[in-house]
């Protein structure tokens, strides 16, 4: 769960990703067994770090294909260096943080924060999930007053009566 406010969430409602599809197809894509949330700058800053040079690529395009290729793999290599092994380095200290009982019971878990973004302050929240890779559904939590308290993935860990996925299905 991420929290927004400290209000307790009243209500849930799905998190539409794509109001063109079904309900039963609003979840989200994981792969390598890791979720995250992210705004729509970190996004963008993401976006960014995985792309060359837009100036660059087009000049090396018109050299070869080899050149442009290789451009690709080094944002590519860059974006792994900067962000993935980022994350990973995050989530391992806090598991091993929380097998040590450093962090409270809500924190415990494979977990990171990353901020990718000095000039936005534009973060990531990634997490371990459930069953590992498969499309998991989020929901927001709005409190009494109709406000956006909380978000949160079902990965479908409980029994089919205790999956929020289920009861508002």
């Amino acid at each position: 769960m991420l929290q927004v406010t400290q209000q307790k969430p009243v209500r849930w409602e799905l998190a539409i990703l794509d109001p063109t599809r079904p309900v039963a197809y609003q979840c989200y894509g994981v792969d390598s067994g890791t979720g995250g949330f992210l705004d729509l700058d970190a996004a963008y800053v993401l976006e960014a770090l995985a792309q060359p040079d837009p100036v660059a690529y087009e000049a090396a395009r018109q050299e070869s294909v080899e050149a442009a290729w290789r451009l690709s793999s080094a944002a590519l290599e860059r974006f792994d260096q900067i962000y993935c092994d980022s994350v990973i380095e995050e989530m391992e200290e806090n598991e091993a943080a929380a097998a040590n009982d450093v962090y409270p019971y809500d924190r415990k878990g494979s977990w990171a924060n990353l901020r990718v973004s000095d000039d936005t302050e534009a973060n990531v929240v990634a997490f371990s999930s459930g069953w590992g890779d498969g499309g998991y559904a989020s929901y927001w939590g709005y409190d009494s007053a109709n406000n956006i308290a909380c978000i949160v993935t079902d990965f479908m860990l409980f029994d089919e009566d205790k999956s929020i996925t289920r009861r508002l299905a």
